[in-house]
Order: C-alpha cells, then structure tokens, then sequence
C-alpha cells in the first residue's frame, strides 16, 4: 500500500496518505463485495397462510422467490450503499490535493543535528524524528515547488541544493548524521538567507522570483536568542522536535521557566599532576543532574592504551554516588602519573535519555609550563597574582609595560605565538597576538570593536555559570564599578560572560582559533581605582580560570579541552614545516589524518564533530595530546525552547518563545500541512449519500 500511494503521489497532484495497514485494506476490500451479495442472496421463509396479501404486496417485492440467490435487479438503494461505503474508503486513504498552484514555492528545510538532537524522549531519537518529519512535507510538495536541505549544528552544510527532485532531497535528509557540536544557527541562517532568491534559471524555472522562500527550522531550540541578523524576505516557521514543557499549573512560579529533564551529564573534566605528591595525577570534574528526582551516578575512569590504541583499555578507578535533583556535584579521582595518558570517564545513571554527555575524556600530555605574558602600566594586583608560587609553579610568566609593545622582539614573538596567554591592562596591541588574550578596559585591535558606548555605575545581573571561565565565580553582584564601556551593536558570535543593566560588562570573542576575553571596565588608573573587584574572592578565582582554561595552566594542556569542531593551534618545538599525524586512540579502529606545523611552530588543527582522544606523532614520536568534549549544559539541558505549554496564559508562553533578530517565533511540533485536505469532503459526500439512502428507503417502506 505505501509503495503504490508513493507511485501515486508522483504522478498526480492529489497526494494519498493513509493511516491504515495493508492488512486492514484487505479487510476493508470485502465490505463492498459483502453488501453486493446481500443483494443476491434470499431468505428462506417458512409458509404461513394469511388472509391476503394486498396490503403486503409492497414490502415483499424482493421477497418473492424462495431460491438461494436471485438475479440482481436495478436498485437505488444497492448503489446508494455502495457509493457511501466507498466514499469512507476513500476518507480512510487520506486524499489532499497539491499543486493547484500557479505559481511554485520555495523551501528551505534546516535540521538541526547538534548533540541534544541524539535524545532519546522522542523515539528512537530527536534527529530521527525531525528527519521523519521533514521527509513527510517533502513528500506533501507540488511538482511545481522547490526546495533545498541543509543541516546544521554551530555550523551548516548544504546537503541538497534547490531541487524538485523528491527522492533525492528524502536521500540527503536521511544522510544527515548527528554530532557531538553545539546548537547555533546563525550560520545556517546566512546560508539560507543567501539562497533565499535563485534566478529563474533554476531548475525547471518554476520557483519565481516573486514567491517568498519559506524556511523550516527543525530544532528542539537548544540554543540562545539570534541577535544581529534579519530574516528580510524569509519566511520562518519552527518546529520543535522534543518533550515539551509540562502543562501550566495555575499558582506555579512564572519567573521559572526551566523545568526537569530526564538526563544526568559530564559538565567539566580536568587533570593536574599533584605538586605536594609526586607520581599523583588528580582528575577533577562535575556532574549534574537536570532531573526533579535524585540519581545515583556510576563513574568509572579508564586508561587508553597510547601504544595500542583502540586495542583496550583499563580500569584506571571507579567512584559511585547520589546527586540530588536539579543541582551539579564535584568528584574526583587520584591516579599514578605514568607519564603521557589519554583517559576516558563513563557515567551511568538510571533514565539517561542523552548518551553524549555521559563520556568525557581528559588528557595529561609531556609536561611543559605554558607562557603567559602581562602588559600593563603598574597594576600590582595582577602583577602579584602572577608572581605568587602557585603561578610560578603553574606558568612560566613575563611582564612588560605597554611601550614594549613596539618593539621588534616583542612584535615578533606575538607574531610566532610564543606565549599561550596574553593580558592586557587598559591598553591594545597594533595587531593581535597569535595566542588566546584577556582585556581588562580595553578592546581588542580592529573594527569589530569600533563603535563604543560608555555607561556609569552599572548593575551586575547575572553571570553565565555554564562557562569554565565563570566557574566558581559567585560574588559580582557585590563589585561595584566606576564606569564601562560596551560595543552597540555586538559583533556576531559574542558569548557574554557577565550581564548588566547596560549590557555585557564582560564577554567571550572568538579570533581565528584564539579566544580573546574582554572585561569592558578597568580595574585601576593612574590616579584612583575604577572597581573594587580585586579586593573580592571571585577576582583570582576568575584569573585562574582565565589561566587554565585560555593557557592550559594547571591541567597539563596547551590546548586544554576543545569543544566540537573548534578551530585552534598546537604549540610544538623545532617541528616547524614538518608533517606531522593525528590519531583518534580513543576510537575502537584508529582514524588517522595528517597536518602540517607552519614555519612559526604552530599547528593549525580543527577538533573532530565527535568527541575522542587524539595524540600528534612526528613519526613515531609522541609531540602532544589533546581532547574533545561536549560540556555544553544547554546542549545537556534538554528542556525544549520554542514550546509554551499548554494551558498557559499569553503573558507566561511567551517567555518560551524565540527570536531571530526581532522576530519573535513559536514553534509547533509538527510544521504546517502544504496540502488541501480532500477525506473531509470524502465524509461529507459520504453522510448526504446515507441520508438520502436512509430517506429512500423509509419512504418506500411506508408506501
């Protein structure tokens, strides 16, 4: 039955899809074969003598022969019941009509394949189904309709270009694989905003200029409002693939719109070789648990095998405990330094419905100290922080004032990258160094940062916790600054780190693999201070997560954890202009790729879609270890976005929505019917046939 609706539907602008089996078919088949026979078929009578017949002669017009079966006569009422029965059958095949269009749309269907795509609370996962979905309005297209595919997670691809081909766009909609990336899609919006008006030499010539493209955005909405970008003359709609919230309760607290999901996961992993105890290695992590009820949490640690990858592993040590609902726990585990290891964590938890954060991996590479390099004018806070044992043990530091920035020496080693992390104290460089930096009242070089506003006396908001820079990072509300200043408008792919009531006070921004941390308010000038921050705890906290996290301190990493498909460089020595090669050793068979050290020493590398362990080898020589992981909480968060509850009063549903620039969106679960129903019509033709069957035949009754 599916192959010959889907013949049909390729043939003809009614499409048919029905909800019945094969087997219920057959079934519904004989119903029309059943009433014919009646027809044929008499009833056996016994003989009874009455008076007469006169007044009977009517009502027993059909009824005069006693033999099995009779000639079938001409009888309304025969085709009557027949033309209802199979107007139902023809309901039940689920007729609607396409293509009665003149004019041909465009859509552009976007999937999203991010890592919280792979739950499993729509069976068998999230992607399946949103692929499921999208082939079914593929499937609802007009001949005379386009459209084009692309998946997406903080990346897109094209996977089919505009096209009228269904089995070729069904094809590429089922290639679509998930990832272990995160959600963001800002990059697959440009890609359709640039589609969004093929000429009309495009295939078949029938998408016009004219028609609006309509973009269909297949999510669970894991991801942040999209600022700075305008949808212009797309069409959006947005249709979430996930468990939506649960069903407003009046009375419940309406500045929450979090709500508990069944998953518990890695959040952060890191390790450091124990100074006070030599030959000891500490991993430290954190594990959350997003459901309402406690969970248990199995985490077993594993050593990768350097030398035989993929070819086995051992329990390196094993913990077990409960978290509570709702809230994250530390954990750690002490291991034997047995020089360069790549590590695996499993966790296990009852109710899991997302796998990818349930591994992690860590790394501890040949030791080396990375560099960090301060520029300022006299600021003995940072100053002193750097110079205190633990820093000197950790990094290997310099310092210099901000008239060094000329200098040749100082140029150059900015431009081979020789330190790991610069911080610059109300002061800019020319150009950019080519490692991770952090500002303190002053911007990074270039245009992104042109436009400024200043503010006084700002607010401390919030804080963004799920970022390893934050982490700890409890006490702002409590800093008081003199003045900040803020880009308006901020520049694309800006991650906020604190929020105020004037806007970021301090954020994330992305440079060619590099990170450059910007904190938009100084801490001290020549005649007073500007913030009373570094008299607070959160202030060396904040330096040492800067520390580790952008230079690698303290964890053993040069290039600590990379999240998926982050672009960055591997510092190496006296390698420069040699091929050099990347094993996975955490996959069961190794996968094995090459790259090349450019002639500064640096290696370009992007980190796999997927999460692992990779080692770099100069022949058979190991050069560096490094890891990829997820630890993403919203992508681990799987409450969905997009989707008010139900029930819920329009004020409260629509703090569930999206934006894309200022367009506020809703989504569905499903996306909106591209067909005119026909069985409706089927029904109603069917009911008029039965009345007027039913009428005739009580009328000739009653004559």
């Amino acid at each position: 039955m599916n192959a010959l609706a889907r013949l049909a539907n390729s043939l003809s602008p009614i499409q048919w899809k029905s909800p019945l089996s094969a087997p219920a078919w057959a079934a519904l088949a004989a119903v029309p074969v059943c009433i014919v026979l009646l027809y044929f078929l008499k009833l056996r009578r016994k003989p009874v003598v009455v008076p007469s017949t006169l007044l009977w002669r009517r009502s027993m017009e059909d009824l005069r022969v006693n033999s099995l079966f009779q000639r079938l006569r001409r009888n309304i009422l025969l085709f009557l019941q027949l033309a209802t029965v199979f107007l139902i059958l023809a309901a039940l095949a689920g007729p609607s009509l396409s293509g009665s269009r003149s004019q041909g749309r465009r859509l552009i269907l976007a999937i999203d394949n991010s890592a919280s795509m792979s739950a499993s609370d729509i069976p068998p996962d999230r992607l399946s189904a949103a692929r499921s979905r999208a082939t079914d309005l593929i499937d609802s297209l007009a001949s005379n309709d386009l459209a084009m595919v692309i998946a997406f997670s903080d990346t897109a691809e094209v996977m089919a270009s505009y096209t009228s081909n269904k089995g070729l766009l069904k094809k590429k909609i089922q290639e679509i694989s998930a990832t272990d990336r995160r959600s963001d899609p800002l990059e697959a919006l440009r890609v359709a905003d640039g589609l969004a008006n093929p000429s009309r030499q495009a295939e078949g010539g029938v998408a016009t200029e004219e028609s609006t493209p309509k973009l269909v955005i297949f999510t669970d909405g894991g991801f942040a409002d999209i600022q700075g970008f305008s949808l212009g003359n797309l069409e959006p709609e947005l249709v979430i693939i996930g468990q939506g919230p649960p069903p407003f309760r009046p009375g419940q607290d309406e500045d929450r719109i979090d709500y508990p999901t069944k998953n518990q996961g890695i959040l952060a992993l890191q390790a450091r070789r124990n100074e006070d105890a030599p030959g000891t290695v500490e991993i430290f992590g954190r594990y959350k648990n997003y459901d309402a009820a406690d969970a248990s949490a199995d985490l077993k640690l594993y050593r990768i095998a350097l030398d035989s990858p993929g070819g086995g592993r051992t329990l390196a040590d094993a913990i077990k405990f409960t978290v509570p609902g709702q809230s994250e726990k530390g954990f750690q585990f002490s291991i034997a330094d047995s020089g360069p290891q790549a590590l695996l964590l499993e966790s296990t938890a009852t109710g899991d419905e997302l796998k990818a954060d349930d591994i992690a991996y860590v790394v501890i590479p040949p030791g080396k100290k990375p560099g960090v390099r301060l520029v300022t004018a006299g600021n003995r806070y940072l100053s002193q922080f750097f110079r205190s044992p633990a820093m000197t043990e950790a990094v290997r530091f310099s310092e210099i004032t901000p008239e060094d920035l000329k200098k040749p020496e100082i140029l150059q080693s900015f431009e081979l990258g020789s330190d790991n992390l610069t911080i610059f104290d109300a002061c800019s460089p020319e150009k950019s160094p080519q490692n991770s930096t952090l500002y303190f009242g002053a911007f990074p070089p270039g245009d992104k940062f042109k436009e400024l506003k200043a503010f006084e006396n700002p607010t401390v908001l919030d804080i963004d916790t799920s970022s390893p820079l934050m982490q700890y990072v409890r006490d702002l509300t409590l800093v008081r600054i003199r003045s900040v200043r803020i880009p308006e408008p901020l520049p694309p792919g800006i991650r906020p780190l604190i929020e105020s009531d004037r806007g970021p006070l301090a954020f994330v921004s992305p440079r060619e693999g590099f990170s450059d941390v910007v904190v938009g308010f100084g801490l001290m000038n020549a005649k007073e201070f500007e913030t009373d921050w570094f008299l607070k705890y959160s202030f060396p906290i904040f330096l040492n997560n800067c520390v580790t996290n952008l230079a690698g301190a303290g964890s053993d990493q040069d290039a600590s954890s990379r999240p998926p498909g982050n672009h960055f460089f591997l510092t190496t020595a006296g390698l420069g202009g040699k091929p050099v090669e990347i094993r996975c050793v955490s996959d069961s068979k190794v996968s094995k790729s090459n790259a090349t050290v450019d002639s500064t020493g640096r290696l370009p590398l992007t980190a796999s879609s997927r999460q692992g362990a990779f080692a770099v080898y100069d022949g058979e020589s190991l050069v560096d270890l490094f890891a990829v992981n997820l630890f993403d909480q919203r992508e681990s968060d799987l409450a969905v976005r997009g989707l008010p509850p139900s029930d819920a009063p329009p004020s409260f549903a629509e703090k569930f929505g999206l934006k894309i620039g200022y367009t506020p969106l809703t989504g569905t679960s499903k996306p909106k019917a591209e067909t005119s129903p026909l069985w409706k019509w089927a029904v109603v033709f069917g009911l008029a046939v039965l009345m007027t069957e039913w009428y005739i035949y009580n009328r000739r009754v009653a004559i």
